[in-house]
């Protein structure tokens, strides 16, 4: 059998963590606004957000996720949430979803957003809150090159992600949201089950960013 990529175990760790990735979703479509004209994921991996999500349109830096969000109907234009490659207030939507654990360099990818963000647009930003128990488990891993025997998790996040990822604590997400005028900033969060739990069941998402290990605030700019 044909080793598969790193993108294509990111892909696949999304099928075999279904009741993960309703959560998630679930969370995000509670943010939605109820309608948008132009959306556009940024960082949209291999597509699995988008698709569900119904934006058309996403960034990747990576070219073998492209592809993959391209084969799920996506338009995949090439870049980064540093540099987008769009137009001044181009977009009434933008989705920044598990991106800002990724980059190095917040306050550049906000003020992207702020500068591609048509007046009165909304963003979407979720996020694997620091100090979480999904976070915490994920750094463990990382230091030790490996999850735990005793872990029950038959298909845990890919190590490779784990280890690349800086998790972000909410108030400095929100704190750079504001710094480049965003406003109305709302937050729903969801995984607040224990690991073993969150991993079996989906959970409606609800209000607030305090208890929740996925976060995802909306903002509007002004």
């Amino acid at each position: 059998m044909a080793e598969i990529t790193a993108a294509e175990a990111y892909d696949r760790w999304f099928d075999n963590n279904k009741p993960l990735f309703d959560s998630e979703a679930q969370a995000i479509e509670a943010q939605l606004p109820e309608t948008w004209t132009e959306g556009v994921e940024i960082g949209c991996g291999t597509g699995k957000f988008s698709e569900r999500l119904g934006i058309s349109r996403g960034v990747e830096p990576s070219e073998p996720m492209a592809r993959l969000a391209a084969d799920r109907g996506v338009s995949v234009d090439q870049g980064t949430a540093e540099e987008l490659p769009l137009t001044t207030d181009e977009v009434d939507l933008a989705a920044l979803l598990g991106v800002v654990g990724y980059v190095a360099d917040l306050t550049a990818i906000f003020t992207e957003l702020a500068r591609v963000w048509s007046p009165g647009g909304h963003a979407i930003v979720a996020f694997l809150r620091a100090n979480g128990a999904f976070a915490e488990r994920y750094d463990t891993a990382a230091d030790r090159g490996a999850y735990p025997d005793t872990l029950a998790w038959d298909e845990p996040y890919p190590l490779e992600m784990a280890t690349k990822a800086t998790w972000r604590d909410v108030e400095t997400v929100l704190g750079g949201l504001r710094s480049v005028g965003f406003t109305d900033i709302t937050t729903t969060q969801t995984l607040t089950q224990p690991i073993a739990d969150a991993i079996e069941t989906p959970e409606s998402p609800s209000p607030g960013h305090d208890e929740g290990s996925w976060i995802v605030v909306r903002a509007v700019r002004e």
